[in-house]
């Protein structure tokens, strides 16, 4: 949906009496919302001048870009704020939920997007209250603000907002992504803007996010590169920097490693501590064990590679310039090489890992989230959010969920023993299996304390393991529990 920058008392007029004509709304002229800071919300988690900004998404939840969003924001590890409409809200609690699993904050944008400062007192308890409600309901959390549609306000919008605990935000930095200008564009008008303590105004939903998606990569890298870290609004679990959370389960013989984002690698069993990426330049995406299963690999989201026990370095990304994030990562049949793929499903071989295609360039309806070896090691699968697999090489292709309404987007696959089939694991721990990849069991359904995040499989094929972002790991046919990891 349509937003417009606070600029002068002028301008304002201008623009807004264009707006009105442009959205078909009647009524008098309504004033832009003031510029806002992060240190006029409530439950700023930082003190003035601290070097922090915060990313606001609009008019979302979106059942295509939403997914999308959250999983850029994921592999960076960066907090944001989500104002929804109430509408959409309750057409998709699961990405509510999702929101709020992940850590972000969540808040009202009003049920239908309407203009405040010509809505009537008598309709604020549906497009305000009821938002709240389902808001709250779905994430557990207190709503404490507000942005106006359109970012129109006054002094009684702000007052009746007030009058239910409500704080109007507005923001500091347009980006103007509604206008489609390009993913370049936009991001540029982030990084010539944004300054510490800015609130960047951005949209997962309203129309055509792809660009939007498509330049959140450069808006974060571009942003820490400068020194500012990220912030949400108005929660209570509000932070400055970086979640550290679980991000993926290496198998070793007798245990698993329990990878974490900041590089630390928690050994369970009868895994050998090896140790971690400590301060990685960027967020652990994924790793891989080694075939022996005493050495693994840690890949982080610029490409760098990392290497330990029997493990070879066999070359890495660090220090190039990527379109899209690493997502994860597989190993050679050897261990004498690897696999990178990126969110946009470019794909880097190393060692004697031997290139068998990509998705680099093509576009995709939804980002890719992992992938899995060939048992050969001449080809590999692509997994993407909404379960749509891309197989290369002698991968065979054993289904997908592609074109499936899914409750939770997909974070992860394994692959069988022998390789003809696979299982996906979606955020939720719903499990799907294909070709001859057993069905033992889910946790689809399940109240979950942290969204899953990845998944393997034991050495037999006869069952898997599910790990949870805040490191508890769940077992199903022959995966033996190890203990689960802590991120305290």
């Amino acid at each position: 949906m349509q937003k417009r920058p606070a600029v002068g008392r002028c301008v304002v007029a201008a623009l807004v009496a264009a707006a009105l004509l442009g959205w078909g709304l009647a009524g008098p002229a309504a004033a832009a919302a003031p510029v806002t800071s992060i240190w006029s919300t409530p439950e700023a988690a930082a003190r003035p001048g601290d070097p922090v900004v915060a990313l606001t998404f609009d008019d979302g939840p979106d059942a295509r870009w939403t997914p999308q969003v959250l999983a850029v924001l994921r592999r960076y590890g960066v907090p944001a704020t989500f104002f929804v409409t109430g509408g959409s809200a309750a057409a998709r609690p699961d990405l509510v939920r999702a929101m709020a699993a992940d850590g972000h904050s969540v808040q009202n944008h009003t049920w239908g997007h309407v203009n405040l400062t010509t809505l009537p007192l008598g309709q604020y308890p549906h497009q305000i209250d009821d938002t709240t409600r389902v808001i709250e309901r779905e994430t557990g959390q207190p709503v404490r603000c507000a942005r106006p549609p359109y970012g129109f306000s006054s002094s009684t919008v702000v007052d009746r907002l007030a009058a239910r605990g409500l704080t109007s935000v507005g923001w500091s930095v347009d980006t103007s992504d509604y206008r489609r200008p390009g993913a370049g564009a936009i991001a540029r008008n982030v990084l010539s803007a944004a300054r510490p303590g800015g609130i960047v105004l951005l949209h997962d939903g309203g129309g055509d996010r792809s660009q939007t998606v498509a330049a959140l990569p450069t808006i974060i890298e571009g942003l820490r590169a400068r020194g500012l870290r990220f912030t949400s609004l108005c929660a209570r679990t509000t932070s400055t920097t970086s979640t550290t959370r679980y991000v993926d389960l290496l198998p070793a013989p007798g245990g698993y490693w329990l990878l974490r984002s900041d590089g630390l690698v928690n050994a369970m069993g009868g895994a050998p501590p090896l140790g971690g990426a400590t301060g990685p330049a960027r967020p652990v995406a994924g790793g891989a064990a080694s075939p022996s299963g005493t050495g693994y690999w840690l890949a982080t989201a610029d490409g760098g590679v990392s290497s330990f026990g029997d493990a070879r370095f066999a070359g890495s990304l660090g220090g190039a310039r990527l379109a899209s994030p690493i997502v994860g990562m597989a190993a050679s049949r050897t261990g004498r090489g690897y696999w990178l793929v990126a969110a946009d499903g470019g794909v880097f071989s190393f060692g004697d890992a031997r290139f068998a295609g990509s998705l680099g360039g093509a576009r995709l309806a939804s980002p890719i989230v992992g992938m899995a070896a060939s048992r050969t090691g001449r080809g590999y699968w692509l997994v993407a959010a909404d379960g749509g697999i891309f197989s290369f090489g002698d991968a065979w292709f054993e289904g997908s969920l592609g074109g499936v309404r899914l409750d939770s987007p997909i974070v992860g696959m394994a692959r069988t023993r022998i390789g003809r089939g696979y299982w996906l694991v979606a955020a939720d721990g719903g499990v799907s299996s294909f070709g001859d990849a057993g069905f033992y069991g889910s946790r689809g359904g399940a109240p979950l304390d942290a969204p899953i995040v990845r998944m393997a499989a034991t050495s037999t094929g006869g069952g898997y393991w599910l790990v949870s972002a805040d490191g508890g790991v769940f077992t199903f046919g022959d995966a033996p529990f190890f203990g689960a990891g802590s991120v305290r």
